[in-house]
């Protein structure tokens, strides 16, 4: 299984995409620990779309055939650190995808949360801190047609499509994150 990160980048014709390890992948409920190699990390909440069938070069057309639920995380990076790499050309891997980096919450039925009417908030320690609809079925359906010109899309494989709210992170804060009302992520950071 690999969890694929994807963001639209103003002014870029196509997508940043991030391939995550297995240990970036963190289950909600744990506490996240802020780790000590940078000295501020930010969160954003992103729409999960888990892939229920094999595909490679899956047409626009067939993509909604290839998930059945949809669900939040929590990506976390450390934004001082990957400006310093960009600048110097260095892989971003070392302030996006170290181990524990995206919070992995529950999925639904996609009939369920309604992609397009959907509605996700995230709130930090019971205040608001974003609130987006999630992507369109449409979008959702271009992005997973694009992904797997490049990569073999298998069962169990997550799609990340970022949102742009960037939430600092402090410590003994909890974060929740939902779907219509339904709890996806809640964490608390140590």
């Amino acid at each position: 299984m690999k969890t694929i990160r994807i963001k639209t980048i103003e002014g870029f014709e196509h997508p940043a995409v991030d391939i995550l390890p297995d240990s970036a992948l963190q289950k909600s409920g744990k506490p996240f620990f802020v780790p000590d190699f940078a000295d501020r990390f930010i969160c954003q909440t992103a729409t999960a779309v888990q892939i229920n069938r094999l595909g490679k070069n899956i047409g626009e057309r067939f993509a909604h055939r290839y998930y059945d639920e949809i669900g939040l995380c929590l990506s976390i990076e450390a934004p001082e650190l990957l400006d310093r790499l960009r600048q110097t050309g260095a892989p971003w891997a070392l302030a996006t995808a170290f181990d524990g980096s995206v919070i992995t919450g529950n999925v639904f039925p996609k009939e369920e949360v309604m992609p397009g009417e959907g509605r996700a908030t995230t709130t930090v320690d019971g205040n608001e801190a974003a609130s987006f609809t999630l992507p369109e079925a449409a979008e959702i359906d271009r992005l997973i047609a694009y992904l797997s010109r490049f990569f073999t899309l298998k069962i169990g494989d997550c799609i990340l499509i970022e949102d742009s709210h960037e939430i600092s992170l402090t410590i003994n804060s909890r974060i929740l994150a939902c779907i219509n009302g339904k709890e996806s992520v809640n964490i608390r950071v140590k």
